[in-house]
Parts: C-alpha cells; structure tokens; sequence
C-alpha cells in the first residue's frame, strides 16, 4: 500500500498543496524574480512600462469615445430622431458629410420624413465685440436649426425665419466670458467679417454643436452658394413622429436618383 501510494510523507504534501494556498506564495517568489530581473535590466524594463503606458492608455481612450459616442445617449430630447444628412457614393459605398448647396436646397424643399432639417457650415474664426475681438467657433445655421435638438435657449429666445444674417444665438460661456451674464449678452453686438449680428439668445451648456462652438449665426433659408460641384454644406435633422431612418433613407435615394438624372456631370453616382 505505501508502495502505491508513494509513501505517507509524499501523499501528506499533495493534499496538504492541494488544501492550502500555495499558489500564493508561488506568485510571491514569481513577482519577486520579476523584479530581481527588471532591475538587472533597466533598458528592457523601461519599453516594458512604455509599451504597458501606451496599451493602457490606448485602451482608455478608446473606451472614453466608446461611452461617449455609442453608450451615452445624446443629450438632447428624443436624440433618436436626431440624424446628421450624408453624401453616399454607390460606386464605393463611402460617406461624404459635406453636401453641395444645390442639393440641399432640393432636400429642404422636398422631403417629407423630416420635421426639421437645416444646413450649417464654419469653424473657427474672429468675432469682434464692442472693445475686443475673440477667435471662437463660429457656425452659420439655417434658422431651423436648434428645432432639430429640441434644446431651449437658456436666455433670450431661438432663431425664426426672419433672424436670417442679422441675428446670432451665443454659448452660456462666451456670455458669461464676454457680458458677465446671460442676461446681459441680450440685444448685444458682435461682427462676423463686415456683417453685424444682434445677439437674440444664449444656449446653456450642455449646447455645444458642433464640438466647441461658441456663436451661431443665423444663415440664410437657402445656401449662398447653390454649386452642386463643391460639397461646402453639412446638415442636420429631426424625424417626424412615426418616421424610421430607414424610411428618411428611401425618400432621399429616391431624391437622389432624381438629382443623378437632372444634373448627371455633378450628381451621377
């Protein structure tokens, strides 16, 4: 018997490791070599900690655009109806942001899926006040453009219809920055190039589309520019109750077939 079993001593420790936490203390003389090891090796144990660093860090930025992008519903009412309006090119299947005016003209007049829909172009670019100038975001909106959000001016009222290239709506921050309040930036000027702008409303924080814009200019109903060539415009829609972006998707295919045959040299394809 003890024979087979390989003597009482030997069968004490197996059941003795298999019992207890050895593991734990193998894992303490591993880390303990490690570290034996990093120090004779200071050159293999700095690309160790950079290429950890770099994973790390890679990892972390990745899932904060992650949680930001796809996981945190957008911060505006009923954001699922919320849809940015792209360029599609069927030889390749690419997506292009930019619309030409032309064709956003056809799609303002013409569609039926969308209860707002409204063009946008800008960045950033010099804005003169009363005794300085600041360089900010700055974007020109079709009026319709805060109705595709949902979002309630903090102070001051949203743009209509007749606000087109004399009004501007202004960000809490800047109007804080800028007029020391809210309150205070109302019925304010400000100059974008030689045009003056009459500060009608503030949008509270949260309100910053595009990313870090700080001043939205009321545009004109229709794009200044209406080539179908140059793909100068981006836009932005809400959906009308009932309405799926698959069905917004077919209207404007269709829409789209239509412009292809009107215009082929600039919208074939």
């Amino acid at each position: 018997a003890k024979r087979a079993f390989g003597g009482v001593e030997q069968t004490k420790e197996l059941h003795r490791d298999a019992r207890s936490f050895v593991w734990l203390d193998d894992a303490r003389r591993d880390l303990q070599h490690a570290v034996r090891t990093l120090r004779r090796a200071p050159g293999f144990t700095a690309a160790i900690v950079l290429t950890l660093a770099l994973g790390i860090g890679a990892n972390t930025a990745m899932f904060s655009v992650i949680s930001g992008v796809v996981l945190k519903p957008l911060g505006y009412p009923d954001a699922d109806r919320i849809v940015a309006v792209l360029n599609r090119w069927t030889d390749t299947g690419q997506t292009q942001p930019n619309l030409a005016g032309g064709d956003e003209i056809d799609i303002s007049a013409r569609h039926e899926t969308f209860e707002a829909f409204a063009y946008y172009n800008g960045g950033e670019m010099g804005v003169q006040l009363a005794d300085r100038a600041e360089f900010v975001g700055t974007q020109f909106v079709h009026p319709d453009f805060f109705r595709v959000f949902g979002v309630p001016a903090a102070s001051g009222r949203l743009f209509n219809r007749d606000d087109a290239q004399r009004s501007a709506i202004v960000g809490l921050g800047f109007a804080q920055r800028n007029f020391a309040s809210a309150a205070a930036a109302l019925g304010q000027s400000l100059f974008i190039g030689s045009r003056s702008y009459q500060i009608v409303g503030v949008m509270p924080a949260a309100m910053q589309f595009p990313a870090r814009t700080d001043v939205w200019a009321a545009a004109p109903l229709e794009p200044n520019n209406r080539n179908r060539g140059g793909h100068n415009y981006r836009a932005v829609a809400r959906l009308a109750p009932g309405v799926s972006v698959e069905a917004a998707n077919a209207q404007l295919s269709a829409l789209a077939i239509q412009l292809a045959q009107a215009f082929p040299d600039t919208n074939r394809g």
